[in-house]
């Protein structure tokens, strides 16, 4: 796992794009607004990708990010190398 800027996400190519509420763990919690990770798939050791994860948590009420109205960018590499996500609030 790596942080990257805004700018180097935005020049991310993904599969799909959207705003997800939500997150996976206390890394993007401890994220600035703008600050991005990119997970590798040989680092994901779960049956589910980290966005199948974020929706999940997104349903939950008590999920801590969505207490601190934390909001998330994220999406699948278009190359399949792994997943970016990109704190925006």
């Amino acid at each position: 796992m790596e942080k990257i800027t805004k700018e180097q996400f935005d020049n991310l190519e993904f599969e799909k794009r959207g705003n997800i509420p939500g997150g996976i763990n206390q890394t993007i919690l401890n994220l600035e607004v703008n600050e991005a990770l990119i997970i590798k798939k040989k680092e994901w050791h779960l049956k589910t990708s980290p966005i199948m994860r974020i929706q999940s948590d997104c349903h939950n009420k008590k999920c801590f990010l969505f207490k601190n109205k934390i909001r998330v960018k994220c999406g699948t590499l278009a190359d399949g190398s792994g997943w970016s996500i990109l704190r925006i609030k």
